[in-house]
């Protein structure tokens, strides 16, 4: 089977004139963006023709401080479509941050079209490590598309729709595992587009969440109803293999703007890919200490079923409570706990997909020295 189309390139190209006009993408469109107080002095002083910054207003916080976002916007050369990208809409998932500093870094201005970026989607989360907002405990990714009344974690919703995802033609939100998981696979709104992030194990959003309807509220569930080609991006956390889903994102990243003519080249691809249909999430019947039985090498790697994947000890009598076993005949492991940690009963640990129903995906056009899921 051949790699992924490139469907939608031309038509993204048609449409750039007029995107460029409308968004002011065109080579020096716009003046040049201010760089607020407190903006590092890498981003202050930056021209129209290339990166900008400016904070998104979302309220006023009770000491004072002001609640913003952080956006950054990066013009290319010539004209194109407009990639929107967020990271950190879960306080604790940061890797995502540093991703959006590398493309930024990577890229400078020499593309088609424009980048607008908020790193931080979820200021009040981040500050806190938390999944949740601690203003309001709601969560950023079930309130999509937001209002401008209410609670403020639907404020902050409000503005990224408005400000990034409805200018965007393709979006991409990345998030990651909690502080001891690690997570590295792709999903995207078609196979095509799943697949053209280059992440070795990849799923269609909609198998992700069992239909369109329970994406209601999510980032990627709001792009793809306005349209958007939607990629979401599960990496890293739990402080492992972090430099690897790194630059697997930044990969998948940049393989987005080569698909849809922002960047030039076909997309980089691993020599084989999964797609993954079907997957079974591993739970903790039990309190205790968690001990992993895989090292952290065994992420996005085969399992064969009946593995032993970790134990949970009772930490104060040490007895043995619970044994977590690899559920599929065939599998391959997209979330791993690899170190040991307490846990507490109901906490997912493993995330394993059956690979009795993945496609595989081989073909010219992909690069034997990526990352690569053996046969």
């Amino acid at each position: 089977m051949t790699g992924p189309a490139d469907e939608g390139r031309r038509g993204f190209l048609r449409l750039a004139a007029a995107a460029a006009a409308a968004a002011g993408t065109a080579p020096g469109a716009g003046a040049a963006a201010t760089a607020p107080r407190g903006v590092p002095a890498a981003v202050a002083g930056r021209a129209a023709s290339g990166p900008g910054f400016r904070w998104i207003e979302v309220a006023q916080l009770a000491n004072g401080a002001p609640l913003r976002l952080p956006l950054h916007e990066v013009r290319g050369r010539r004209p194109g479509p407009t990639l929107g990208v967020t990271a950190a809409v879960h306080g604790w998932e940061i890797l995502g941050i540093e991703v959006v500093r590398r493309l930024l870094e990577r890229v400078g201005v020499d593309f088609a079209g424009r980048i607008l970026a908020i790193p931080v989607a979820n200021p009040p989360a981040f500050q806190s490590q938390s999944r949740y907002s601690p203003l309001d405990s709601q969560d950023l990714d079930h309130v999509f598309p937001g209002g401008t009344g209410g609670w403020v974690t639907p404020r902050i919703a409000h503005h990224i729709t408005r400000e990034l995802i409805e200018p965007a033609d393709i979006f991409i939100d990345i998030h990651g595992g909690d502080h001891s998981c690690t997570v590295n696979y792709a999903m995207g709104s078609s196979r095509e587009v799943a697949l053209e992030t280059g992440f070795p194990v990849v799923r269609v959003l909609t198998d992700v969440f069992r239909g369109a309807a329970n994406l209601s509220g999510t980032t990627m569930g709001h792009a793809m109803s306005l349209g958007k080609r939607t990629m979401g991006f599960e990496i890293g956390a739990g402080y492992q293999a972090d430099e690897t889903c790194i630059e697997t994102a930044l990969r998948g990243v940049l393989n987005a703007m080569r698909t849809t003519g922002m960047l030039e080249g076909p997309p980089e691809l691993p020599k084989q890919q999964w797609l993954v249909r079907n997957t079974r999430i591993l739970r903790v019947d039990h309190g205790g200490l968690f001990l992993p039985s895989l090292p952290i090498d065994r992420l996005n790697q085969p399992v064969a079923g009946g593995t032993v994947l970790g134990r949970v000890v009772d930490p104060y009598t040490l007895e043995p409570l619970q044994t977590l076993l690899a559920p599929w005949e065939r599998g391959v492991l997209m979330m791993h706990k690899a170190g040991i940690a307490m846990v507490e009963a109901g906490l997912w640990v493993f995330n394993v997909g059956d690979l009795a129903t993945a496609e595989v995906h081989t073909g010219p056009h992909r690069s034997a020295d990526q990352a690569t899921p053996p046969a």
